[in-house]
């Protein structure tokens, strides 16, 4: 297939890389030439940078004769303006991938007027997966066909379940819920399709079908009910948690979100009039003592990063000391290609249990930085070692004393230029600052 894909971010260079090695011929189109770059230099597919809603980039795309277009940009309203585009000049099919919950219900009315084969929100469907887990625990793997109204599911038979040696043909005896066996797993390499006379031992895997309702009733009656979850604690109020709040709460869940931007902690609460919504910081452990996240069933944690990157798409993000969120900032910034300055970088104790976890993110984040921000001879000397060159390293101001504004440490500066040589100031900012 003749496959375009219009924005080279996470998903658009993943899909790349996935259809590419299927055999299909894909052509990439993004307006910024920096991502577009590292794909040509990983994938030997065409990139075409330019905006991709407009007639001409789909035509040097050759969207005129493609088989299937895919708008995965970061905004909602451009990938479907790509699709539209796309259909009126020939596409066959158009996928867009559309985010915001307030288009869900509109996109059904409009597809056709669009031209749209197929609508994806990822955040959507990754809420609804884990939905699942949590209404079903008891299950190894959960799939639903018909809207969600039949369920595949998938468990591990217990030594002490009532099922553990009986056959098939004794279940109807053993339960009343409507339960279809399809499949069973024994060992590493046995999988069968059983008969009546099948009989099931202990460790097996079983994939059944039932609604919902039929399969909370059979892992009751069978003792195979993990403990029911009925709270839940979720901790950011971006996309994921919004839908994922939402199926809980239709469930009869309590629900607490806990959010560090007081603007959106009261969006969330005029959405989700039945959620606890809690302004806080998600990673202080005292004040998810004083929430009660020591009472809650499920715990998830969903900041929204990912979201934060895609709406402001930053040339560079800046991530600064050596704490986990610092790594976790740096490594969603390498998942969307955006480059990374570190700052503070080059503090080494070379021993990854002390500090715990500190020294190991430090190490972490120089593998993954393009830029280091270093506040000391020292510590450059410790990137040099790493084989950082110094084009990559930027001087900066590690202390001056007395100086509280940079009128005061240019004042500092050209009093004592012998002792920014001393280590208070990098030689570059010393230079810099002794022009002025």
């Amino acid at each position: 297939m003749k496959i375009v894909i219009v924005g080279d971010g996470k998903v658009g260079s993943t899909l790349a890389e996935q259809l590419s090695r299927e055999g299909h011929d894909i052509t990439i189109v993004d307006h910024s030439p920096d991502p577009l770059q590292q794909t040509t230099e990983a994938l030997d597919i065409l990139c075409i940078e330019g905006n991709g809603a407009t007639y001409e980039t789909q035509i040097e795309a050759g969207v005129d004769s493609a088989d299937l277009l895919i708008a995965v940009t970061a905004s909602d309203e451009l990938n479907l303006l790509c699709c539209l585009v796309a259909k009126k000049i020939g596409a066959k099919h158009t996928i867009a991938r559309v985010r915001n919950p307030e288009y869900a219900g509109e996109l059904s009315l409009i597809s056709d007027d669009l031209g749209l084969s197929l609508s994806v929100n990822p955040e959507l469907i990754c809420a609804t997966e884990m939905a699942r887990t949590l209404r079903t625990p008891s299950a190894i793997k959960t799939d639903t066909f018909f809207g969600g109204k039949v369920e595949l599911l998938k468990f591990q038979l217990p030594a002490d379940s009532p099922l553990a040696g009986r056959t098939l043909m004794e279940l109807p005896g053993i339960t009343r819920a409507k339960v279809l066996i399809c499949a069973v797993e024994r060992g590493e390499q046995e999988i069968h399709i059983p008969s009546g006379s099948f009989r099931l031992q202990a460790g097996d895997r079983i994939s059944f079908v039932a609604s919902y309702a039929g399969a909370q009733q059979f892992f009751r009656q069978m003792k195979l009910a993990a403990g029911r979850v009925r709270s839940a604690m979720l901790i950011g109020g971006g996309r994921i948690a919004f839908y994922l709040a939402r199926q809980l709460l239709e469930t009869g869940l309590d629900v607490k979100i806990i959010e560090s931007n007081f603007a959106r902690c009261e969006a969330l609460s005029q959405l989700l009039p039945k959620a606890t919504i809690l302004h806080g910081d998600g990673t202080n452990e005292a004040f998810l003592r004083e929430s009660g996240v020591e009472q809650v069933d499920a715990f998830a944690s969903l900041t929204g990063m990912d979201e934060v990157i895609d709406r402001f798409a930053p040339d560079m993000i800046l991530v600064h000391g050596d704490t986990s969120t610092t790594f976790a900032g740096a490594l969603s910034a390498f998942y969307h290609k955006v480059k990374i300055g570190h700052v503070e970088a080059g503090l080494r104790t070379y021993d990854k249990y002390s500090p715990y976890p500190e020294e190991m993110n430090r190490q972490l984040v120089t593998r993954l930085a393009d830029l280091y921000f270093c506040p000391t001879e020292n510590n450059r000397a410790n990137l040099a070692r790493e084989s950082v060159t110094e084009g990559e390293i930027v001087d900066a101001i590690h202390r001056v004393p007395g100086a509280r504004s940079l009128d005061g440490v240019k004042r500092r500066t050209r009093a004592g230029m012998g002792r920014c040589q001393a280590g208070f100031c990098s030689p570059r900012v010393m230079e810099i600052l002794a022009r002025e």
